[in-house]
């Protein structure tokens, strides 16, 4: 809607998001970053507001730049909070169900064009009546997410020295 409106106002082509398979994972993304933008305001918005503002105070009196000051200070401070949202998003990513049924009514994109590994696991146990292979898909997905969460850990261990 909005989009569309706005690629108009400009005099670009609206694509089909919905009815063209090459838009489908598009759609998703686009859509799953608008849902979870709110969530990730509000946390970062608590983080910043947990600096204390004398890190800031004494930047100045040695007459530390905007730059650095962001750099030096409240970067450092964000990085786990950071960490955290990028966990829980990866994680999230993996989990995409609902709004792929709910986009494409009960379907995954025109030709399963917008299939993820959820919807895939849904659509073997319940559709297609494979349990095991829906069992099989589950414990692969659980292992990746062991593993990109495992590969965060050790990226923030490194980062924050700890």
């Amino acid at each position: 809607g909005l989009l569309n409106f706005l690629l108009r106002a400009l005099h670009l082509p609206a694509p089909n998001w919905i009815d063209d398979p090459a838009m489908s994972l598009t759609t998703i993304i686009i859509f799953g970053v608008w849902t979870s933008l709110a969530f990730n305001i509000v946390i970062l918005m608590g983080a910043l507001r947990n600096i204390d503002p004398n890190y800031y105070t004494i930047a100045d009196m040695y007459g530390t730049s905007g730059t650095e000051k962001f750099w030096r200070i409240t970067m450092p401070q964000l990085v786990p909070t950071i960490a955290f949202l990028l966990t829980m998003n990866i994680i999230a990513a993996f989990k995409i169900y609902t709004s792929v049924y709910a986009l494409f009514n009960g379907q995954a994109g025109v030709g399963n064009s917008a299939t993820t590994a959820v919807f895939y696991i849904y659509n073997k146990f319940q559709i297609v009546g494979t349990p095991g292979v829906a069992m099989a898909a589950t414990i692969v997905l659980f292992i990746i997410i062991m593993f990109v969460t495992f590969l965060q850990r050790k990226m923030m261990k490194k980062i924050g020295g700890r």
